[in-house]
């Protein structure tokens, strides 16, 4: 305090909260408050916006296609490949089963459980002969099941949307392939590494792995094996079939050369 004083306009003060934008004067200096200058970081701004962006996206697949009771006795039969199923609220366990004329049958084996913002999908029962998976859930569980074509359709309309349903077939696809491999031991180690967005050669005898994500790689009928137990066998020619680090493929023992295998990102 100088030897005039503090004044706001006409008045002495002492020992007063002065609000930001009011004029004061010491002595013969004239003073404003200001509030302290922020310095805008637009990195962290950036990330704000995308996670905000993203959590935006979630909600919207939260609302989409049409809520299914699940919990006690009600269960879901994962039996068809056209079905997505988003968890809004809850969790879901899903279990193997005996499938006998559509039906799920016997004892169940659990095979994973799933939290709230992930997803499951339905499964050709083709592929799976006489066993398939079945979802259930306790009391409380919200569940949306989406048909595949609007998943592609909101996908197709909105980046955000398209990120939060690759992030749910990733997801899917590491929690069914470390399942899958959990109990094989020893686990043979990979010769190759697969990396998206290159071709990479397998010769005979060796043994393919993706490097550190989900990677999809176009498969010829009957020219692989699937974690030395099947033959991957597409009914189209050019189906993408998943990678994971845990998971691996190897030239059938049929097979003559050697197979190049291409990363690519999911077709939509």
């Amino acid at each position: 305090e100088s030897f005039n004083g503090t004044w706001i306009e006409d008045r002495k003060v002492k020992n007063e909260v002065i609000p930001v934008g009011l004029r004061f004067r010491v002595g013969d200096t004239f003073l404003e408050c200001h509030p302290a200058a922020v310095k805008f970081d637009q990195t962290q701004s950036m990330e704000g916006l995308g996670d905000l962006l993203a959590k935006e996206a979630a909600r919207r697949l939260g609302s989409a296609g049409e809520p299914v009771p699940i919990g006690g006795s009600q269960v879901i039969l994962l039996d068809d490949p056209a079905q997505a199923y988003y968890i809004v609220a809850g969790k879901v366990d899903v279990f193997t089963v005996t499938v006998k004329d559509g039906k799920p049958l016997g004892a169940r084996n659990h095979f994973l459980t799933l939290s709230p913002g992930e997803g499951f999908f339905g499964v050709d029962p083709q592929h799976l002969l006489d066993s398939g998976f079945v979802a259930t859930a306790k009391g409380g569980t919200q569940i949306r099941r989406i048909p595949r074509a609007e998943l592609r359709r909101r996908a197709a309309a909105d980046p955000q949307v398209a990120t939060v349903v690759a992030g749910l077939i990733d997801a899917w696809i590491r929690g069914l392939s470390a399942r899958l491999t959990r109990d094989i031991f020893p686990r043979p180690m990979a010769d190759v590494l697969l990396a998206r967005g290159k071709d990479t050669e397998l010769e005979k005898g060796k043994k393919a792995r993706a490097e550190d994500s989900v990677l999809w790689v176009d498969v010829a009928p009957d020219r692989f094996v699937f974690i030395s137990m099947s033959t991957l066998a597409p009914a189209v020619a050019g189906t993408r079939f998943p990678m994971t680090p845990q998971t691996w493929i190897e030239l059938a023992g049929e097979s003559e050369g050697t197979e190049v295998l291409h990363g690519c990102p999911p077709r939509s």
